[in-house]
Parts: structure tokens; sequence; C-alpha cells
């Protein structure tokens, strides 16, 4: 993790990595009692140091039940969104990777 912003982990209490591109990678496996979507929100709200509660709903932007059902049934593949400012990619069971949109190519 970047010394730029220590207090990631005291915030959310999720252990971000910080990868050689930019991004920021989670452990699904290490976190496996919260909900991907509780998940997702904390991973989110580490990467940009801010408090999850001031994030907008994640509901605004993915359905949380069908991206929990997705990322339960399938056994391989990358589910992608733009949440918060910040490119999510969901590795079924795997990693999520945050890259924020200062980073985050546009298509």
């Amino acid at each position: 993790m970047s010394a730029q912003n220590p207090l990631r982990d005291q915030t959310t209490g999720i252990k971000l990595k910080e990868l050689d591109d930019g991004r920021y990678a989670v452990d699904l496996e290490r976190y496996s009692d919260q909900p991907l979507s509780t998940l997702i929100i904390c991973s989110v709200a580490a990467a940009v140091g801010k408090d999850p509660v001031t994030l907008t709903p994640l509901r605004n932007t993915i359905n949380p039940e069908a991206l929990e059902a997705v990322a339960e049934s399938a056994t391989d593949g990358i589910l992608s969104f733009n949440y918060s400012g910040c490119r999510v990619s969901v590795k079924c069971g795997s990693n999520i990777y945050i890259q924020p949109e200062s980073d985050a190519t546009t298509t």
C-alpha cells in the first residue's frame, strides 16, 4: 500500500494491495465472511480515502443481489462496472480490483 494514505486500513479495515499499474487489489478469500457488496463499498472507500457512508449507494450503480448471485454462481470470469469514481472489477473467486477514475482508461 502506498505511504500516501496510511489511514486507509484504519478507516475501513480493508487491506488493499497497491499494484504496479495503479490499481488496488483485495483478496476475496480473506474477507469471505463479508457480503460482496459491503466489501466493494469498503474497498472503494479505502482506495479513494473516504468514509464508506459518504459514497453513493451501490444499488444506484448495480443491483447488489444480482452481483452477489453472479459472483457466487460463477467459477471464472470478471464482472466490471464504474462506482464512485472507480472502475471496479470482480474476478470471481479471486480478487476485487479497484482503479480510481484518474488512473482508469475510458472506452
